[in-house]
């Protein structure tokens, strides 16, 4: 479990939508949730009856999470879904991930087959999301933008310009480079198709607008706002479903 990101959605499936009838509440690597009931993390805001809670691959950590929902003065009728991204992603691989409100997925690939380079598609299917990082060596963040190679401001997936997103970099480290995500306001399901490429090798002609040959990376990131040269990411992360259950919150 580890190396991967655990996503938490609550639908709240009541006719009558109420943005604040449910609270989730997270305790983490514990044996019993706490008398006190003070949780690591809570999420008490929705967007469209969806409630979401992440823990990205730097804070899943070995042992017993406890999820308790909370509902108000009405019973609500509810599903509860709990998605595993892995986080190591492969080449020829497409990778189907969601990320939350306010939160960070990362993935990561390792250099393969001596390709010294790397494109990386990334298609936003609907919300929303802020900001699409890739750096070598660690996750990115906001803490470290001097250190990030790639840094793109995400936005609506509704408008055109951010349905998709092509990413090239360039000369591999012998070692991890990361991708991260940060969720916007809304849940967004997105997926990447990613290509180990060195210059002159055909491109992927299944994916869309990908005919011919891969031209120079450096040239091709030099003419492009916020491409940095270095790193790489690839693609694979199936989204597996660990838990789905509908139930009723009961009001207490």
């Amino acid at each position: 479990m580890e190396d991967d990101n655990i996503v938490i959605v609550v639908e709240d499936q009541s006719k009558d939508y109420n943005p604040d009838s449910l609270t989730l509440e997270l305790y983490e690597r514990v044996d019993a949730i706490p008398v006190e009931r003070e949780p690591d993390r809570y999420q008490d805001k929705s967007s469209n009856g969806l409630y979401s809670m992440e823990l990205n691959l730097i804070e899943v950590q070995a042992g017993t999470y406890f999820l308790s929902v909370r509902c108000g003065a009405n019973p609500v009728p509810m599903r509860v879904v709990v998605n595993r991204l892995h986080g190591h992603l492969y080449a020829s691989q497409a990778a189907i991930a969601e990320v939350g409100p306010d939160s960070w997925v990362y993935h990561y690939i390792t250099p393969t087959d001596g390709k010294k380079n790397v494109q990386f598609l990334v298609y936003c299917y609907h919300g929303d999301i802020y900001h699409l990082f890739a750096r070598n060596y660690y996750p990115p963040g906001f803490a470290v933008r001097d250190k990030n190679y790639y840094q793109y401001e995400y936005g609506s997936c509704d408008e055109e310009e951010h349905k998709m997103v092509e990413v090239h970099v360039c000369n591999l480290p012998d070692d991890r480079t990361y991708l991260g995500l940060y969720g916007g306001n809304l849940l967004s399901e997105y997926a990447v198709i990613t290509t180990f490429y060195n210059e002159g090798d055909l491109k992927d002609q299944t994916a869309p607008g990908q005919e011919g040959y891969f031209g120079n990376c450096e040239e091709y990131i030099a003419g492009k706002d916020g491409y940095h040269s270095a790193g790489a990411v690839h693609a694979i992360s199936v989204l597996t479903v660990l838990l789905s259950v509908s139930v009723l919150c009961a009001a207490v």
